[in-house]
């Protein structure tokens, strides 16, 4: 595997927004579905590298073109305000409004990138959807394993941070999400390869 540190390789900034609400607002597949064709919408604006569906919560890991936290948040509320009007629209007997909170952390090394990517990934686990991580497919995790392709996803950021060759890079990455899972460290496996230098 390539070396990750921030000093590897052409660092991208990226940010981690998390969508956390009162109600369980995404709980129908219908409107998981819904939800997720109006992010890809957003493609453009931002880069979508890894997300995250659950009932009650969103999480995306983007790339943003911008290099600022204020256009990505600014996207993601516009979308969460759309997604709101469909919502009262579909559930025309709800008589009181959800709570949304967006938060924002900034990513500023590979590293850090391919954590928070596992972190995302493993929210459905953590928070008891299923056994087993491949069995959940409202994540970007079964683009990045290569089962399904969510068309809205850049799973290269990532991926070209393990290894050159696209297969193996999907193993490893795969094997860096076991360690994730089991609450063990990545970082000896991030450092097993030295990364290559830049071409003048």
């Amino acid at each position: 595997m390539k070396d990750t540190n921030p000093s590897a390789a052409d660092e991208a900034i990226a940010y981690h927004i998390s969508v956390l609400t009162d109600h369980k607002i995404f709980s129908d597949e219908v409107d998981k579905q819904k939800f997720l064709s109006m992010t890809a919408q957003g493609k453009g604006r931002y880069d979508i590298l890894a997300f995250s569906l659950l009932d009650d919560r969103f999480d995306l890991l983007v790339r943003n073109p911008d290099a600022s936290d204020d256009p990505v948040t600014d996207a993601v509320t516009a979308l969460m305000t759309r997604y709101r009007e469909y919502y009262f629209r579909k559930e025309s007997s709800l008589h009181s409004d959800f709570e949304v909170s967006i938060n924002c952390s900034s990513i500023h090394d590979g590293r850090s990138l391919i954590e928070t990517c596992l972190d995302i990934h493993a929210l459905c686990m953590k928070e008891n959807y299923v056994e087993r991580l491949k069995d959940y497919w409202w994540t970007s995790y079964q683009t990045y394993r290569g089962e399904y392709d969510w068309k809205f996803v850049d799973v290269s950021d990532v991926l070209k941070r393990l290894d050159d060759k696209p297969e193996e890079s999907r193993l490893a990455l795969q094997k860096l999400q076991r360690r994730n899972l089991h609450g063990k460290s990545i970082k000896p496996l991030l450092a097993e390869r030295p990364a290559k230098k830049r071409s003048r």
